[in-house]
């Protein structure tokens, strides 16, 4: 895109951004100025608009343009130095700090749309800004608010369809390693497999340690996912080895929740345990998960009241949480079930099962209902719906032959 146009885009952008800010309408901000319809075409950078027509619009809005060369400088570097933190996953804080406290200045200035892409970031903000302004942004500002909006299932539907497009427009590894963590969501683990040399070749040119031992845990856990743990713990290891000497030794805490997960489904519930008790619980998004693999893992050992132990815990602290999913309520209430004799002829564990693999669908990346496949079809087979057991057997295999290379 030519200058003089990325300039009549970004000036309509200012005036855009301000207006929405302040929840006014075209039709009140051009008064005695221009119709709404040229001020929609000067918003979405569709004409070039006269010097006197923009000056009024920017004193009806209250917009002093910032062109001072020195800011413009050291917003840029801080700016760079900003997204290339992201991408190594290096503390942004301070390079934000330092931007923060001339937000005025950047919302009025060329830096506007990425100012709003960064806070976008650091802090929760309504999308509905940055939505509005995606057809005046630049193809990597468009991809970095993309990328974090997307992966939100809430989303308007348009942005999932450019996820992939996104994060291939980023050409760094921080792009490829946000495409895998969609794929892991949706349960694509081919396609996981399918970036590895890309990545590895990206990281290790970025110098990108962390991109690296991330895309390694990505692929282990795509294993794990589908039980296969000695090439699970082949990548597993590779990470392990890349970061324990480093800065990031608090990510090892899902690989050894991940292997200690797979281990419960290869029935070696001791080194479950082993891999489960590296992991710390104060971790507030990833302890229910944690305490209830652990309870599941004491339970099925034998060890029935030191897992009930775990899922008093988790009845004390998180049951009652309006945050918590109807998937997690209902592991929770099958754990329960495990705890009794003879669970597996009860009906109402039959009838809680089929409600687990309906919302484990809906919440949850394949791994976690391929986790109960084993008691699923033992359940069918003991209230004799073999009809049933062989169709989720069809499709787990189905999946299973379909995504393992």
């Amino acid at each position: 895109m030519k200058e003089n146009q990325m300039q009549e885009k970004l000036i309509g952008a200012l005036i855009k951004i301000e207006r929405l800010k302040q929840q006014r309408k075209q039709s009140e901000i051009c008064k005695d100025i221009c119709v709404p319809s040229y001020l929609s075409k000067i918003e979405h950078g569709q004409v070039k608009a006269e010097n006197e027509i923009i000056t009024k619009l920017f004193a009806k809005l209250g917009i002093d343009y910032i062109e001072d060369e020195e800011f413009i400088d050291e917003s840029s570097k801080n700016i760079k130095k900003y997204f290339k933190q992201l991408n190594y996953n290096m503390d942004t804080n301070e390079t934000y700090e330092r931007l923060e406290v001339n937000t005025k200045k950047l919302s009025y200035s060329v830096f506007a749309i990425d100012w709003l892409i960064i806070q976008a970031y650091e802090k929760d903000m309504s999308l509905d800004l940055l939505y509005e302004l995606k057809d005046v942004m630049t193809p990597v500002q468009s991809a970095y608010y993309t990328i974090k909006f997307a992966l939100d299932k809430k989303v308007p539907i348009d942005l999932q369809f450019k996820f992939v497009e996104s994060c291939e427009a980023l050409r760094n590894s921080y792009g490829l390693l946000t495409l895998c963590q969609y794929y892991m969501i949706y349960g694509d683990y081919t396609s996981i497999h399918g970036l590895e040399n890309r990545v590895t070749v990206m990281a290790i040119e970025e110098g990108n340690t962390y991109r690296l031992a991330e895309y390694l845990t990505y692929k282990g856990s795509a294993y794990a996912c589908l039980n296969q743990h000695q090439m699970m713990m082949t990548y597993y290891e590779r990470s392990i080895m890349i970061l324990q000497n480093t800065g990031w030794t608090n990510h090892l805490k899902n690989i050894y929740y991940n292997a200690g997960a797979t281990y419960i489904n290869m029935k070696d519930y001791q080194l479950a345990l082993t891999y489960l008790n590296k992991v710390s619980v104060d971790d507030e998004d990833s302890s229910f998960q944690l305490l209830h693999k652990k309870a599941v893992a004491n339970i099925r050992m034998g060890k029935v009241e030191e897992g009930k132990k775990f899922l008093k815990i988790i009845k004390n602290k998180y049951l009652s949480k309006e945050t918590i999913c109807l998937a997690d309520k209902l592991k929770y209430e099958e754990a329960c079930f495990e705890c009794q004799d003879g669970f597996v002829n009860d009906p109402k564990y039959l009838m809680l099962l089929e409600k687990l693999i309906t919302e484990l669908k809906k919440e949850y990346h394949f791994g976690h209902l391929f986790f109960y496949s084993d008691m699923i079809v033992e359940t069918y087979k003991k209230h004799r719906k073999y009809k049933k057991a062989l169709e989720f057997e069809a499709g787990i295999s189905y999946k299973l032959v379909n995504t393992i290379i």
